[in-house]
């Protein structure tokens, strides 16, 4: 019997590290069941879950620790269970929602609010992503809030929805922040 491996990788990212982890994968015929990929600040986390394979499985593990060594990034294997592996794969196909919190700049304040309300409500955070630009540290907050158009619609709508739909409902008010809507996906 195959055995469930939640293989996880951090360090400094690089060109071509995905591409070399999964060609060692890939060598030993392995399947990944799934994959996550995030970069912040040139820092990689890729987690990958895996069904290491029957034959041979110490092989792919040694090899893998081994080129993480030489690329100096960090590795560990943490095997699932497979009743709770079964149990999240049960989980798909279940209601999700996504919340988008839209702003120039967004404090820390305002961002702990978000899962503190979902928590709240039973839910649990899957996925957090940055859609805006990178903003640099030389730009002041008067600059940053300038164009007009939005500088309006924060000042007329301060808790607005800006990406209503017909599944929409607005946690603005809630959270205590401008611009926050929750959708169902």
């Amino acid at each position: 019997m195959s055995e469930v491996i939640l293989v996880s990788v951090t360090g400094q990212d690089r060109p071509g590290l995905t591409a070399e982890l999964t060609g060692i994968l890939a060598s030993y015929d392995v399947t990944v069941l799934d994959i996550g990929q995030s970069v912040i600040h040139n820092s990689l986390s890729l987690g990958m879950l895996i069904e290491s394979p029957m034959d041979d499985g110490c092989s792919v593990f040694k090899e893998l620790l081994f080129k993480c060594h030489e690329l100096n990034l960090n590795i560990r294997f943490t095997p699932i269970a497979e009743k709770d592996y079964e149990h999240w794969v049960q989980a798909q196909g279940r209601a999700r929602h996504i919340v988008t919190l839209l702003g120039r700049q967004i404090t820390a304040r305002y961002l702990s609010r978000v899962p503190e309300v979902v928590g709240q409500h039973g839910f649990n955070i899957d996925h957090i992503s940055r859609l805006s630009r990178r903003i640099s540290l030389q730009e002041s907050t008067a600059h940053q809030m300038s164009h007009p158009y939005i500088s309006t619609f924060q000042h007329q709508f301060p808790y607005a929805t800006l990406c209503p739909s017909p599944t929409s409902y607005d946690v603005g008010s809630i959270l205590d922040m401008p611009s926050v809507s929750s959708n169902t996906r």
